[in-house]
């Protein structure tokens, strides 16, 4: 038996948690068995909200945890970051802070490829801002499943389950089947609890619902139930839905003005050097350390795209039509960023761009432009600068063997021009590509989480 602030929970059968545990070690799930142990020798009380029937055997998605207030962010955070022996050298790689903490660990698998647990650490337990359970009250009451993890009492989660798939306007089976076994386990708990959230009428047809596990009638019902709820959620406390919705906008607010946690990666190089090989693979390894994804190719058209030949085929385009297109590039990097980039990285995303304004400074004949490059560089002057630069390279003769879309004094120059530019900037890497794919692939993706690591940690990118 194990206290836990004033009552005294009952184990569920005399499991040995670690045993439990020992048995499910592998990918996720040896991470997610980890970061339970960590966490009860740490002291952090924790309860794992809902989704937890296959854990940690089996990890589909995030895994939602709640933890006290006083544990969030900075104490979570230190016992997270100092147990990186612990967790089998898993790191964090992403910390996306808001009212709810989105954390990404990160570790090697056995062939090399990152392997990322995705945890979302809450205080509370909300709905749409209508605060369903105080972190407290959960954790008080919480109660230890068969496999050794921490999980709230049955007539809590019943609630939780039930207020989360109404809010949603869903009810799966497997939903209804849960919501049942709880309600057998606990009627009149359960029922104590429908009262305060439903009206009278609500709570009979939800109650009859769980008692012979048949919801058609709550599902015919789906759209009045979350009307009721989101209703009484507010007028039952209106300073906490006050504040939350005031909080949640201020935490908009402040990403929006200082993005911390996205990136903004350029990719950089001549034709052929393996630019779209190496982005379609990288993207697919590193997008669970990110919220969101966004990718780009070089500035987009004023007109639409038609087929047409290489572009070093093609005349160059006048002067006078070279500077509108210049203009048209400053508005792109400039106000443009902020529309596309700006926004994905507030909101933790990964931004790509597969080209940027440095090409065209490098190889302005691909872009047909005849105008002065020095006002090129003085639109990169003022442009926002991506938080990293992957620029590609491998020797002339190696790409002129791949893709022979400009000549081969064309490609020696482009070459050269790529690595003084990735030695003239401060967050620019250049990596080899004249090697085994998966070992280039391997060095971006190290190079990407290397810098949202960084990000989470509270340093810059690069």
């Amino acid at each position: 038996m194990t206290a836990v602030g004033e009552h005294v929970i009952e184990h569920e059968g005399d499991v040995d948690p670690s045993t439990e545990m020992d048995s499910a070690r592998t990918g996720k799930g040896a991470l997610l068995a980890r970061v339970f142990e960590l966490l009860d020798r740490a002291g952090v009380p924790y309860a794992v909200l809902h989704g937890y029937q296959s854990l940690p055997a089996k990890v589909d998605g995030d895994v939602d945890i709640l933890v006290p207030p006083s544990y969030l962010p900075r104490r979570l955070r230190g016992v997270l970051a100092g147990a990186e022996q612990q967790l089998g050298g898993a790191k964090i790689v992403q910390w996306f802070e808001d009212r709810a903490h989105f954390v990404v660990l990160c570790r090697r698998n056995d062939d090399g490829a990152p392997m990322m647990l995705q945890l979302h650490f809450s205080s509370d337990y909300e709905v749409s801002n209508r605060l369903i359970y105080a972190g407290d009250h959960v954790i008080q009451s919480r109660r230890r499943h068969a496999n050794g993890f921490w999980i709230p009492s049955g007539h809590v989660e019943f609630i939780c389950v039930l207020a989360n798939r109404i809010a949603k306007g869903s009810l799966k089976p497997a939903h209804e089947n849960q919501l049942s076994q709880l309600w057998t386990a606990e009627r009149d708990r359960c029922g104590a609890e429908l009262f305060r959230f439903f009206s009278s009428d609500s709570t009979r047809r939800i109650a009859d619902a769980a008692e012979a596990n048949e919801w058609g009638s709550v599902h015919a019902a789906l759209p009045m139930l979350k009307k009721e709820l989101m209703l009484n959620g507010a007028i039952r406390q209106p300073t906490s839905f006050l504040y939350r919705v005031a909080g949640q906008q201020w935490n908009r607010a402040k990403r929006w003005a200082s993005p911390r946690n996205g990136l903004h990666v350029v990719f950089l190089g001549p034709d052929g050097v393996g630019k779209s090989t190496t982005i379609d693979t990288v993207k697919e390894r590193v997008a669970p350390a990110f919220l969101e994804m966004k990718y780009e190719t070089f500035a987009r058209s004023l007109l639409p795209n038609k087929p047409k030949a290489s572009p070093h085929a093609l005349p160059p385009r006048s002067y006078p039509a070279s500077l509108m297109k210049a203009a048209w590039w400053m508005w792109c990097y400039t106000f443009g960023y902020l529309c596309s980039v700006h926004p994905t990285r507030a909101r933790g995303g990964l931004a790509i761009n597969h080209r940027y304004l440095l090409d065209a400074m490098i190889d302005p004949k691909r872009y047909r432009y005849s105008g002065p490059t020095a006002l090129l560089r003085l639109i990169w002057t003022f442009a926002p600068k991506p938080d990293l630069i992957v620029i590609l390279h491998a020797p002339p003769e190696v790409i002129q063997q791949r893709k022979q879309e400009t000549a081969p004094e064309e490609t020696v120059r482009q070459c050269a021009a790529y690595r003084q530019l990735a030695a003239s900037l401060p967050n620019a890497r250049l990596i080899d590509t004249n090697r085994p794919i998966n070992e280039t692939v391997d060095e971006v993706t190290n190079l990407i989480l290397s810098c949202s690591a960084a990000r989470a940690a509270g340093g810059r990118a690069i």
